[in-house]
């Protein structure tokens, strides 16, 4: 298979230096104007005109603020005990823009795009979110059901991604853009473990603050020099890393410069999974890889996938001395120290600890939920929550388990309509996987995605939601493209 082109050099390098520029500025913005609200309706006024000019380009924002700003609050406006994020800006700035231009002409898209089963299954969905909102706001906190409702609105993208997905060109920047943003986190990432192991920046100061209050990610002490320098978005680094896998493991061929930059941009996406040192997407990468090489051995017949793990193992074991050496680590075994903090830590006793309370709460309303902001009670073993409270109790709406916390809301028949709708859409993508060269791989790193939410909760956050977002494009422009090449 011949790749199409998506590595171009000059909007490589434009993308390169406008995120440079992004994380630079929000660092000033938050050491120095952090009270200032200019910078952040300068921000937004921009956006807004580049919307109205390029629909495109706002959407290509909305996707990079996703692939590097973690929760959201890269820039934020703070007023009272309100915070507005810079993603909850973007999205409602762009939904509305694109909704007037589209107006005119919405009644008959919608039309068609009801014609599509996975479409059709999607609504259902939305009728359940819909009720999960109303169940919670009739017994749980209305700031808590807001708060846990409000990363659900990203799926009202979901018709602006299949307008504006319709251009090959849309989706091969989009992943160039995705690519890119590896590569500056992976720094990032790099050069966050070097200043904290190195003590040129410590717990509690104004870095540390800048990367706590913007949601970007947790700085956490592990052992001796050893840090742990976890982002949210580090995600993409596990999706990206299962695409340029899946294209190697079905044999996708490359022009010389995209080969360099897609094996530079697989080595980045591994040192963010090593250096960013969570469990949770070692174990997704693991039976991702395995899924990979099952596939191309059953179905390609390509017997050289078996060399791919162990190549793969050699690369993360020298990435895990890579990861020692930056943080001046003298045992140098990240791996080793990981297992066997892995009973001691708190995030895992947590997960332990909430899966019996969950498992109550779930008793309560099996079919429907309880609805978004309903809390549930277990003992944390959090030091910040030890603190304020020693025994530990803890009520929260936010939970480790993925699935678990989405049946509390959603009920076992909400999560079934979502696990359907990505079963629909795996189902129809099967039909171009032999003529697309992309669609396999993508699929590949939804399975990653779905894996991971078991112990992390991404599917029901932006972040893996806007990845679903474009899958479920992706497959639409090519099922509409093979409808009308019918006629």
């Amino acid at each position: 298979m011949q790749s199409s082109v998506i590595f171009d050099k000059k909007i490589f390098f434009n993308i390169l230096f406008g995120l440079s520029v992004t994380e630079l500025i929000s660092l000033w913005n938050y050491v120095y104007f952090k009270e200032s609200a200019v910078i952040f309706f300068l921000i937004i006024a921009c956006y807004a005109v580049l919307c109205l000019k390029k629909l495109d380009w706002g959407l290509y924002l909305i996707l990079a603020e996703l692939f590097i700003g973690g929760k959201g609050y890269l820039f934020f406006l703070a007023t009272g005990n309100f915070v507005i994020s810079l993603r909850v800006a973007l999205f409602s700035i762009f939904l509305l823009i694109w909704f007037l231009k589209k107006i005119k002409n919405f009644g008959f898209t919608f039309s068609n795009y009801l014609k599509d089963t996975s479409i059709r299954i999607l609504l259902v969905l939305f009728m359940f979110i819909l009720y999960a909102f109303f169940n919670g706001y009739t017994n749980n906190s209305l700031k808590n059901v807001f708060l846990d409702f409000n990363a659900w609105l990203f799926f009202l993208l979901v018709f602006a991604f299949l307008d504006i997905f319709k251009e090959r060109r849309v989706f091969n920047i989009t992943l160039l853009l995705l690519f890119t943003t590896v590569i500056t986190t992976a720094v990032k990432t790099a050069a966050v473990l070097f200043l904290f192991s190195h003590k040129i920046f410590t717990v509690g100061d104004i870095f540390y603050k800048w990367i706590r209050d913007t949601g970007v990610g947790e700085i956490t002490h592990i052992d001796q020099s050893l840090f742990r320098v976890f982002f949210q978005s580090h995600v993409y680094a596990l999706i990206s890393a299962a695409l340029i896998l899946g294209f190697l493991f079905t044999k996708m061929q490359f022009k010389k410069n995209e080969s360099v930059f897609f094996g530079a941009v697989l080595y980045f996406s591994l040192f963010i999974l090593v250096a960013g040192q969570s469990r949770s997407f070692w174990l997704s990468g693991i039976i991702s890889v395995i899924l990979m090489t099952i596939y191309s051995l059953i179905s390609k017949k390509n017997f050289k996938a078996l060399v791919f793990p162990i190549f793969l193992f050699i690369i993360i074991f020298s990435l895990g001395s890579l990861t020692a050496l930056i943080s001046g680590y003298p045992s140098g075994n990240i791996f080793l120290v990981r297992s066997k903090s892995l009973q001691a830590e708190s995030s895992a006793s947590s997960r332990k600890n909430q899966f019996l309370p969950l498992i109550k709460q779930i008793k309560k309303n099996p079919l429907l939920g309880s609805g978004f902001g309903t809390e549930v009670e277990y003992i944390s073993n959090d030091p910040r929550i030890r603190q304020k409270n020693p025994d530990g109790v803890y009520k929260t709406y936010a939970f480790e388990w993925g699935y678990l916390d989405m049946v509390v809301k959603l009920g076992f028949l909400g999560v079934g309509i979502f696990l359907l709708y990505l079963f629909f859409l795996f189902k129809e993508s099967k039909h171009f996987f032999n003529d697309n060269v992309f669609l396999l791989p993508l699929i590949f790193s939804g399975f990653s995605l779905l894996v991971v939410h078991m112990v992390t909760p991404y599917l029901n956050h932006p972040l893996g939601i806007g990845f679903i977002l474009l899958l479920s494009a992706y497959t639409f422009s090519l099922k509409t493209k093979t409808a009308i090449s019918q006629k």
